[in-house]
């Protein structure tokens, strides 16, 4: 979410899901968490 075309800011926390679905396919799934007055609309 940090790069195009989003440039979000860098979250206030990553939460990792470890997910294991896939045969840990998406072992890097993550949830990130941001406050809306700092994301910037273009």
């Amino acid at each position: 979410m940090e790069k195009q075309p989003f440039n979000f800011p860098t979250p206030l926390l990553v939460i990792n899901e470890q997910c294991t679905e896939g045969g840990g396919l998406y072992k890097d799934k993550s949830l990130g968490l941001w406050q809306v007055q700092d994301i910037t609309l273009v």
